[in-house]
């Protein structure tokens, strides 16, 4: 057990160092030999459980970490009853693998029940009950109930806002992003939303070298919004997008395609969506096609190859 307790303990680390195949194969291993040789209730059997679905949710196995999770919850109301912190983590492992799969309304209700169990074991308005919140927010836009949404974005900024986080926070610039967002997608006041995913925009820019992945897929929201709102300016267009024009929705474009490449581009797929219609919207036709092109293959597959369609 002491073995594969060893083995199971490096996948977190794997997973960190996105080497996501690894992770799952050494997770895999060691609960098999966990299980081979310790009673199904072992609190061993729980940790490792959780690593193998860690493992599966970042490699984009949603389907496969499912039922993981799900036993992993039985497991863990088992071992702990029915208020314990180590449940919101579960809740929230489940949501995002369910999220994975489309199923966003379910996923926002997992999300939902995370964060009640974070406010009952770690506190209302700390980091864990927040993100709980903006993940639902996130779930639910995806499942098309923008004024939940939007509901639950302001729940977010005002606890946060009112909290002990720093002013540049990641938790109150994402905050502040996401209720623009809703506030344009809603027409509640595009204007004051521009104007917060602008402040969340410059926030970020006082810690960011304009490459980290987190600016980046910010200048995504902004170009977007700008492109939604008609206040495009006019930027020099540069590498790695030479051809396709000067406007602001470009520099969505351009954004988005500075990403580093492999697995974690799975968490930009909305914002694929995003910068084709700040492209779309801003005219830039070669901008939106380009990125059509270089995202042909990844899981935003199917809306991008209609958008492609509609460029030809």
């Amino acid at each position: 057990p002491h073995i594969a307790m060893t083995m199971t303990s490096l996948s977190p680390l794997l997973i960190a160092a996105g080497r996501y195949d690894e992770a799952e194969t050494r997770a895999r291993d060691a609960l098999d030999l966990l299980e081979a040789n310790l009673p199904p209730d072992h609190p061993f059997i729980a940790f490792g459980v959780n690593n193998l679905a860690a493992a599966l949710n970042a490699r984009g196995q949603f389907r496969e970490a499912e039922p993981v999770f799900r036993r992993l919850l039985d497991i863990r109301r088992a071992q702990l009853g029915n208020t314990h912190e180590q449940l919101g983590i579960t809740l929230n492992g489940l949501a995002f693998a369910l999220a994975g799969q489309g199923q966003f309304v379910e996923a926002e209700t997992l999300y939902q029940a995370a964060a009640d169990m974070f406010a009952r074991t770690v506190g209302p308005q700390t980091s864990e009950t927040l993100q709980a919140l903006t993940n639902a927010g996130d779930a639910a836009e995806a499942a098309g109930q923008q004024e939940q949404a939007l509901a639950l974005r302001m729940q977010v900024l005002a606890s946060a806002d009112g909290g002990e986080f720093a002013p540049d926070s990641s938790l109150r610039v994402t905050a502040r992003e996401r209720l623009g967002q809703s506030l344009i997608e809603t027409g509640q006041d595009p204007q004051q939303g521009l104007a917060l995913i602008a402040q969340a925009q410059a926030l970020r820019a006082q810690w960011s070298d304009g490459q980290h992945p987190d600016y980046l897929m910010g200048e995504v929201v902004l170009g977007w919004a700008e492109a939604a709102l008609g206040t495009g300016q006019d930027v020099l267009a540069t590498d790695p997008i030479e051809a396709t024009g000067s406007r602001r929705a470009t520099r969505a474009v351009r954004a988005l395609a500075a990403l580093p490449a492999g697995p974690d581009q799975r968490r930009w797929s909305g914002l694929t969506e995003r910068a084709m219609a700040a492209a779309w919207q801003d005219g830039d036709m070669e901008g939106a096609f380009y990125l059509a092109q270089i995202h042909l293959e990844n899981e935003t597959g199917a809306a991008i190859r209609q958008m492609t369609a509609r460029l030809a």
